[in-house]
């Protein structure tokens, strides 16, 4: 220890250094074993399965399935033990006069049962809460019970305000409770006797397998149910085939390609530091090659220069493993905050004690290797040649070695700065891809959530909407405002369009966006041919359509759609307002981002969002359901200055309803490169280190 207070210099340089690179390898540990490899909060998670549909088109699964379809299968089944089915949606929580806009699970009851969860306090679900006449009930997660109810404990049986229904709370989660998505509120789904349709994909399914059973015999009793569903209900279930995964591989997400590659760098980080580290400690050998000379003068062996030795080099390891934990806790509270939305379980990723553990065994095999490397270079023989040749006769092995190490360093700098520079490359080249819009980073865009039991007349939702509207657009600053159900790089919904008469000719997953006229000004989109549409007189449905390009090609290839039409997707012949003359093409603009920045835009029709809500007036609608829309909003200056006032001008048309996830289409793109931001962001981290 008295060795190192005298040479403060190396010691700071030394610990800075290699602090550097065991703070990272800790709080990638950390985001690793959150991420993949800490165990889930879940009962026999090797029988958990999470059921969806998959298409012929497109193969595997992962898509939505429709409740009825579920009833039947998991009645039918005789190898999964029990089933839930649910789905995430966004819900308007007003509570003390603050609305929020929070994540909600609507769950069957059996739900927390399959996961093998028990609520902390309250109770569970009941089967009587899936009736779909029976009153709402939700379980509050722990942080949403800490965060907005204070903790307390006599929240239970107390009424909440929760997308315009009146819920009562009868359970809280416990603090490990993780699901995918986020979700604040657990609410009772209360899907018996609803209004279901069997073509309405809306839903996903968890099930447990009964002990024993193997993933693939579940699939192929899932095919053998399907094939008579596919049968009995062919409009509805043609072309498509339910599939089960392993829970846990939906759970922990598609992070692994990222997280690997930056596990990689990460190695390539800490050995550069040490290889750094190493080389400065062999220097100080040679600097001190007359003190250990004058010592072995004496009768010193390597025996007795050996606890000396290691004491320095695990003094300075655990000086730096001290350090680098304290990097490490800054670094994963500045990653959280920027990227946990690109995690799949952030709330495991903690400095817990396998990162710890993980950073303590380095600092000891750092520890010896720094304190032995310097003594094994040094022969019986040479221990006192420092004695006849000064401080000048540092041996040949020791130059060796620091040349081999500098060497080591360089070509590792290289290796991680040439990643790095190809990844960040290959991302620019992503947000280059033209998106089909201009002007992304001036649009600015929100999202809207009506409550069905309040919006439940083509009336109410007009005049919603144009109120919004007339508040809006007379904002300083505010170009155009657009509508849309759901906005570009999220997917949406679809469906199978054909030309009119031309029954031989379909095209599947053909994305739908209801917008308003004012929708292709605000959004930046670029017409190509024809025109854009007029919202239709109240009360008439809409007539006329503008499609993509790509939807012009698969429908009408080789001439102009203009005056074309496209057979009614909506409704079949003898259904109330079928338009048997279909809808009138009357403009094509350019193909617009659909589900992500990197892959073909899908097929797109838009179609006026007034005429759709003809006939809304006699629908039946399961408890709880939203009309969900974005707003578009073409600035003039800064968008985000607009936030406040556009805030105002929803709650002045509608007091209750918050909008949410403002942000504009720019940013919007950039969020959905999700991991791949994460790994550019820590790879370009890791490259500027290793090239200081």
């Amino acid at each position: 220890v008295r060795s190192l207070r005298r040479r403060p210099g190396f010691v700071g340089v030394s610990v800075v250094t290699l602090a550097v690179g065991l703070g990272a390898t800790a709080m990638m540990s950390s985001v690793i074993w959150g991420t993949l490899l800490a165990p889930l909060p879940y009962s026999d998670v090797d029988r958990l399965v999470w059921l969806t549909d998959a298409h012929e088109d497109f193969g595997g699964g992962g898509a939505n399935i429709s409740v009825p379809n579920y009833v039947d299968i998991a009645t039918a089944s005789t190898l999964l033990d029990r089933s839930a089915v649910y789905k995430i949606r966004s819900g308007n929580l007003a509570q003390d006069n603050q609305p929020e806009r929070i994540r909600v699970l609507h769950v069957s009851s059996d739900f927390l049962n399959v996961l093998g969860v028990r609520p902390q306090l309250g109770r569970d679900f009941a089967p009587s809460d899936d009736l779909a006449d029976g009153e709402p009930v939700a379980l509050l997660t722990h942080p949403m019970w800490e965060s907005r109810f204070g903790s307390d404990p006599n929240v239970l049986g107390q009424a909440i305000r929760l997308g315009g229904r009146r819920v009562q709370v009868v359970g809280v989660l416990p603090p490990s409770f993780h699901f995918p998505g986020e979700s604040q509120i657990l609410l009772s789904l209360q899907h018996v006797g609803a209004p279901l349709f069997r073509g309405n994909r809306g839903h996903y399914a968890i099930a447990k397998m009964i002990d024993g059973v193997e993933i693939q015999a579940l699939r192929d009793e899932l095919r053998s149910i399907w094939d008579g569903l596919e049968a009995q209900y062919p409009d509805a279930n043609d072309q498509w085939v339910a599939w089960a995964d392993p829970l846990e591989e939906f759970v922990r997400g598609d992070t692994r390609g990222a997280l690997a590659l930056l596990g990689g760098a990460d190695l390539l980080l800490l050995v550069m530091t040490c290889t750094n580290v190493a080389n400065l400690v062999l220097v100080r050998s040679e600097g001190r090659r007359q003190e250990v000379a004058v010592r072995a003068s004496l009768g010193a062996t390597k025996g007795h220069l050996f606890p000396q030795y290691l004491a320095e080099g695990l003094g300075i390891a655990l000086l730096s493993g001290v350090v680098g934990l304290g990097l490490a806790a800054g670094g994963l509270d500045v990653l959280l905050a920027s990227f946990g939305d690109s995690l799949s379980r952030s709330d495991a990723v903690t400095l817990g004690p396998a990162s710890i553990g993980i950073t303590l065994g380095l600092v000891a095999v750092i520890g010896l290797a720094l304190g032995l490397t310097p003594l094994r270079l040094e022969s019986k023989d040479n221990l006192g040649s420092g004695l006849r040749t000064g401080r000048h006769g540092a041996g040949k092995r020791g130059r060796r070695l620091r040349q081999v190490l500098v060497v080591a360093e360089v070509a590792l700098a290289v290796i991680l700065v040439s990643g790095a520079g190809l990844l960040i490359r290959s991302v620019e080249e992503i947000q280059k891809i033209d998106l089909g819009v201009t002007g992304m980073d001036q649009a600015l865009t929100f999202r809207m959530s009506l409550p069905l039991d309040r919006y439940h007349t083509a009336a109410s939702i007009d005049g919603f909407f144009d109120g919004v509207y007339r508040e809006a657009s007379t904002l300083p600053g505010v170009e155009s405002v657009g509508f849309v159900n759901r906005l570009p790089l999220l997917g949406g919904d679809n469906t199978t369009v054909q030309p009119l008469g031309v029954p031989d000719v379909e095209v599947n997953f053909t994305s739908i966006r209801m917008v308003n006229p004012e929708y292709f000004t605000a959004i930046g989109a670029n017409l190509i041919q024809g025109r854009t549409f007029v919202d239709p007189s109240p009360g008439t449905p809409a007539s006329t359509v503008v499609i993509n390009q790509a939807l012009a090609e698969a429908l009408f290839p080789g001439r102009s759609p203009i005056g074309e039409r496209m057979a009614d997707p909506f409704t079949r012949p003898g259904d109330e307002g079928f338009l048997a003359d279909g809808l009138e093409v009357v403009g094509v603009i350019s193909d617009i981002a659909g589900g992500s920045p990197d892959r073909p835009a899908p097929p797109a029709f838009y179609v006026s969002m007034s005429g759709m809500w003809v006939g809304i007036d006699d629908m039946e609608f399961q408890a709880g359901e939203q009309l969900l829309m974005s707003a578009v909003v073409r600035a003039t200056g800064d968008p985000y200055s607009l936030g406040p006032m556009l805030r105002r001008a929803v709650a002045d048309v509608d007091s209750e309803l918050p909008i949410y996830e403002l942000r504009t289409l720019g940013d919007l793109a950039v969020q959905r490169l999700g991991s791949r931001r994460l790994a550019v962001s820590l790879l370009g981290v890791f490259a500027g280190i290793g090239l200081i």
